[in-house]
């Protein structure tokens, strides 16, 4: 199954990968994200996540990108220009 576009949302290191997976089943499901756009894939990565705190409160925590997005060059060099690699 195929789309012109598709969106890839959450690809933060924090959701991607899911530490109750395998390695392998997520490189599997990126692999099928990866290869479902006809025209354009739109990879979404927020810079902060709303996380409990002990106390129950919502606060915003920074997350990384996914560590799969660094296997991909171009993906790379737009994250070091966004500053999210150092």
């Amino acid at each position: 199954l195929q789309a012109h576009h598709c969106f890839l949302m959450g690809m933060t290191a924090t959701i991607m990968p899911d530490v109750r997976t395998s390695y392998t089943q997520m490189v599997n499901l990126l692999y099928v994200a990866l290869t479902r756009p006809r025209k354009a894939l739109y990879i979404t990565a927020p810079y902060t996540l709303l996380k409990t705190n002990k106390d129950g409160a919502l606060e915003p925590r920074e997350v990384g990108p996914s560590p799969f997005l660094l296997h991909i060059p171009s993906l790379c060099e737009l994250a070091e220009r966004s500053g999210w690699i150092i």
